[in-house]
């Protein structure tokens, strides 16, 4: 729940004015971006045209920039993505165990009530000659 509030939240993408309806804005959609440099080896242009991938140039096509997401993944400075996934890893298991919980105490509660209940399936019969 802790990672909903914070993607919803305009700490996480100050963007969040656009048009995505209510049950998106919890989501971890990102818009903002700005434009970064493109490191040597990592900028193919035939490769970005083929995928429709926008990407600007400079000089002739000498320096290529792409788009890069500018949203923060953890709500504290570090931007620790690790620390996003453990709440979301405990969370999972928090609701695995309670999900356990509650299919043994079900378990449990129907074999009290079909104990309780008398059907014609609980006695026996035995035809005489």
């Amino acid at each position: 729940m802790r990672n909903i509030f914070y993607f919803f939240s305009e700490d996480y993408d100050n963007q969040q004015s656009r048009d995505i309806g209510w049950i998106l804005k919890g989501s971890a959609i990102c818009n903002s971006t700005e434009w970064v440099e493109c490191e040597d080896g990592y900028c193919n242009t035939e490769l970005m045209k083929e995928y429709d991938v926008t990407y600007a140039t400079l000089d002739g096509g000498d320096t290529v920039f792409v788009q890069r997401l500018i949203c923060p993944v953890s709500d504290t400075n570090d931007n620790d993505v690790l620390k996003a996934g453990l709440w979301n890893v405990g969370t999972l298991i928090v609701f695995a165990v309670i999900t356990g919980v509650f299919t043994v105490f079900q378990r449990r509660q129907q074999t009290i009530l079909d104990e309780n209940a008398i059907t014609a399936s609980d006695y026996s019969i035995r035809v005489l000659k």
